[in-house]
């Protein structure tokens, strides 16, 4: 496992290991793995088409432009701002695109949300905030809104009720 990936850093430690991690452009390989490429594919055909999409972790913005073509209006957000500054540019040409620098831990919308998508953040978490920070991402959805995420690798599913 990459130091970038360790959970259990402090949120500080984090963010300067992922301005390091993204002094490079396109880290994960976005824009030429096929395997990336497909679960943006998949991940876009599991949204609905809706008014307003949260995209949490937004990285680089190849998923964020990927769904601003797909709904009304996306919010996308990360806590680098090397990564925020490639999104905006990427996704320039995109009217109905706003992105904020925030983290997880701390950020709060005023506004619900139709699709929450948040793939590839809870593997960068600590365990024991997961079911929290789930449930705080559940409650920005609108009633019968969507959040769409997936389980870190090599660690169990966590329930929770809204």
């Amino acid at each position: 496992m990459d130091a970038h990936t360790r959970p259990g850093r402090s949120l500080i430690e984090r963010l300067e290991e992922f301005e390091q991690v993204f002094q490079a452009e396109d880290p994960w390989s976005f824009l030429t793995s096929r395997y990336e490429q497909a679960r943006h594919r998949l991940t876009l055909d599991l949204v609905p088409p809706c008014g307003l999409a949260l995209e949490v972790g937004c990285a680089e913005g190849v998923f964020t432009e990927m769904l601003a073509g797909h709904v009304g209006r996306v919010i996308a957000f990360d806590f680098s701002r090397t990564a925020l500054d490639r999104a905006r540019k990427r996704c320039a040409h995109h009217t109905n695109v706003s992105f904020a620098l925030a983290d997880l831990v701390t950020v709060e919308f005023p506004e619900a949300f139709d699709v929450v998508v948040a793939t590839e953040v809870l593997g960068y978490l600590e365990e024991w905030r997961m079911a929290s920070l789930l449930a705080k991402m559940a409650r920005w959805l609108h009633p019968g809104g969507l959040l769409i995420t997936n389980p870190p690798m090599g660690r169990s599913a966590i329930g929770f009720s809204t």
